[in-house]
């Protein structure tokens, strides 16, 4: 009694921990897939990137484009239905009335067609006038409660304080937060006008917001009028990108050229890995396997089910013998086993259930995914999991109601039973497979984990490991007067060594750049372009990084004040013989 029991228990804790195993990677495979489908327009939204070539050489694949090709496709495309741009910026938003200050780090400058593209109602103001004309700010739920508590937000002010300067922005409507499977994330839209106030080309009649095309910064969205017409809109972005720039004379003589690339809004997070994406994307492929591994793990469950269940085949063997001789037929004994085996697969199911609920946020800290504290799977992702249930209950059961019903009586009651070999070629080919399928996923862990490791190991070229970082609340004055008084205060502090000030922090993604050449290239004019952060004299030595040629900057020295340090790879791109 008590084997029968403890078989029982494992059976069902085998097959319980593969299948919530499979249930919890199944929800993280269908979130990764689900993103920007609570959309209705998504089928027909694309964004368009900009690939840039120098030479014909791939030098450039941005997520983001140029801010006149908007309007340029609008007027220019009778497919299109809309289209906006967004410009993502930072900087200190305050509501001056209750002083609260906040820096904040996701604002999108964006025309007003943003609402229309993105199927945004707002819950409180106009969307016609919401983002028509400048100093107009739109704030989310969150943001709203955030910045004026309880109180109606519409038509109160908030403030910009970037660099010293300050913008009043009057709130003309609030949005419902986006849901987290967004591949775009915006807590605040800032009216496209007021940029153009910012940046001091505000009713300029050559705006370089409208006109320009080196300034690739731009997300771009563009609603089509139907799912259908994607086809023959990306094969009329070759020649739209060469009438407005690549056939210019200018661009045929550098050899600059551009490719615009459409990519569905639903396929950005798992498809597009360019540069400049407006969050960190996952990976198609990534997902795939994962989906894979779960089909494995639960694959094994079963098989070591079965195999447990062959294995018992001797003790069945007279229960069978005994059945057989008061009368049970073969098709009796089948349903029978086939019966248990879902009645096993049943308890399993529900026990795995309880465990994919219980560790549902626990899994979702682990995946860096905010699957939320209730485990839950799409309607279609249910059925998938179910097919493969019933599947693989079904012929899990079948191979042992097969073997155990089909002993003969007379031999198994006489003992003959016990020498025979009667499927064994099967349960080895079982456990075979069970094996080799652990040994390929637990050595295909220990190589990422050793992966993981080594990257994490290796020398950076830059020493980081007792270093501070702190964000200032504007950005881009890491040269000010502000910033020298801070660092006198600091240096005054017990246990710094050296304080140093950047444009950006080391290892975040660079997107300051334009071209350089070599004025003096024997090999004649060479353009590339380069990306750049700003710096102060004590950045190289606050980082330990070696200088192998040439010297390091000084304030001592006044024409340091235009001069660059060159890391090797630009040494190579722009031509130089040597550092």
């Amino acid at each position: 009694m008590g084997k029968g029991r403890g078989y029982v228990l494992l059976n069902i804790a085998g097959l319980a921990a593969g299948i919530a195993c499979c249930l919890l990677i199944f929800e993280y495979v269908a979130f990764e897939r689900s993103y920007d489908r609570w959309n209705p327009k998504s089928d027909r939204i694309v964004r368009i990137q900009d690939e840039e070539y120098q030479n014909g050489k791939l030098i450039i694949p941005c997520a983001s484009a140029m801010p006149n090709l908007a309007p340029l496709m609008i007027k220019d495309f009778p497919e299109v239905e809309s289209a906006c741009r967004l410009y993502k910026s930072s900087f200190l938003l305050s509501n001056d009335a209750r002083d609260v200050r906040f820096s904040e780090s996701n604002i999108y400058y964006s025309d007003s067609s943003v609402l229309t593209v993105f199927n945004l109602q707002l819950t409180e103001g106009d969307p016609r006038s919401a983002l028509s004309g400048a100093d107009k700010i739109l704030l989310s739920v969150t943001q709203a409660r955030k910045y004026f508590g309880n109180e109606d937000p519409l038509g109160k002010v908030l403030t910009i304080r970037s660099e010293g300067r300050k913008l009043p922005l009057k709130v003309t409507g609030v949005f419902p937060d986006l849901p987290v499977n967004s591949h775009l994330r915006f807590d605040l839209l800032v009216s496209y006008k007021t940029f153009g106030r910012i940046i001091g080309s505000y009713g300029n009649p050559i705006d370089p917001m409208e006109t320009r095309w080196r300034w690739t910064d731009f997300y771009t969205y563009v609603l089509l009028k139907d799912k259908e017409n994607e086809a023959g809109f990306a094969n009329k972005l070759p020649a739209f990108i060469d009438k407005y720039y690549n056939d210019q004379p200018e661009n045929l003589a550098n050899r600059d050229r551009y490719r615009l690339i459409m990519m569905p809004m639903p396929d950005i997070h798992l498809y597009s890995h360019y540069i400049q994406e407006a969050e960190p994307n996952g990976d198609s492929k990534s997902v795939s396997f994962l989906f894979l591994i779960a089909l494995f793990i639960v694959g094994i469950a079963w098989v070591n089910y079965t195999n447990l269940a062959t294995a018992r085949s001797l003790e069945r063997a007279r229960e069978v013998g005994v059945r057989k001789v008061l009368g049970a037929q073969r098709l009796e004994l089948i349903r029978q086993f086939m019966l248990e085996s879902l009645m096993l697969n049943g308890l399993a199911l529900f026990v795995a259930l309880i465990g994919a609920f219980s560790l549902n946020r626990p899994f979702g800290l682990l995946a860096g995914r905010p699957l939320g504290t209730v485990f839950t799977l799409p309607l279609a992702y249910w059925a998938e999991f179910l097919a493969v249930f019933l599947a693989g209950t079904f012929l899990s059961g079948l191979y042992p109601s097969l073997i155990l019903s089909g002993y003969q009586p007379v031999k198994v009651l006489k003992g003959a039973f016990k020498n025979s070999t009667r499927g064994q070629w099967v349960r080895k080919a079982l456990i075979i497979g069970q094996f080799a399928i652990s040994i390929i996923l637990i050595a295909g862990t220990i190589i990422v984990y050793r992966q993981v490791s080594f990257m994490r190991s290796q020398r950076l070229g830059a020493d980081i490991d007792q270093t501070l970082v702190l964000k200032g609340p504007t950005g881009g004055a890491y040269n000010g007067p502000a910033n020298a008084a801070f660092r006198e205060e600091i240096l005054g502090t017990s246990g710094v060594k050296s304080i140093t000030a950047s444009s950006l922090v080391m290892g975040e993604e660079i997107l300051w750049s334009t071209d350089w050449e070599w004025l003096q290239n024997p090999q004649g004019r060479h353009i590339v372009e380069t990306f750049m952060l700003g710096i102060d004299e004590d950045f190289v030595p606050s980082y330990g990084i070696r200088v192998i040629s040439g010297r390091n900057i000084t304030r001592s020295i006044p024409s340091d004040r235009r001069s660059v340090l060159l890391n090797e790879s630009a040494v190579r791109s722009l031509g130089f013989p040597s550092p």
